[in-house]
């Protein structure tokens, strides 16, 4: 999240602006002597003008690497972490690896990064895109968000604790026109 600790200048808190929501990453193909399941660990990052970070999207470490099957091929993402500002370009950076017996062992499955061009779009939308590396093909759904505002919040729990697995994830709706 942005602007936990600061306050916001005027630019950056009042004005919409076209904004990526990433819905789902998927591993559509694989190639070479990968057989599921797939033991996956490793990096998904996006980057935008805002500060040209990491933004995580996908972060799991190799002890406690994500089973996928073919039933269920998707990544369980963890981010971002903040909005994902769409103004040319944003990149995404993948750095998965497949788990073997030993380190040694490991597999890339995906090492790429791409660049994502808004085709500047009048409304929201659902796009798809396929991006191949030499032992899989990934599959991510995402949305252009036109006219986006982000908010931070704070949530206070008075009696009682956190619920166990409740975690706060970016949400993005279009603004409303005043």
């Amino acid at each position: 999240m942005r602007f936990t600790y600061k306050k916001p200048d005027l630019y950056q808190s009042s004005m919409p602006t076209t904004t990526l929501q990433i819905f789902s990453i998927k591993v559509a193909r694989i190639r070479g002597n990968l057989q599921w399941p797939l033991h996956v660990f490793g990096k998904v990052a996006v980057r935008d003008v805002v500060d040209h970070n990491r933004n995580m999207i996908f972060d799991c470490p190799r002890e406690s690497c994500q089973i996928l099957n073919q039933e269920v091929p998707y990544l369980k993402l963890t981010g971002p972490t903040r909005a994902v500002v769409l103004v040319d370009p944003v990149t995404f950076e993948v750095d998965l690896k497949v788990k073997g017996i030993t380190q040694a062992e490991d597999e890339c499955l995906s090492f790429l990064a791409v660049h994502h061009i808004n085709f500047t779009s009048l409304q929201s939308e659902l796009i798809k895109n396929d991006y191949a590396s030499k032992l899989s093909t990934l599959d991510f759904e995402i949305g252009h968000i036109v006219h986006s505002v982000e908010a931070t919040i704070f949530v206070r729990v008075k009696t009682g604790s956190w619920p166990d697995g409740l975690i706060s994830v970016p949400n993005l709706l279009p603004a409303q026109p005043a």
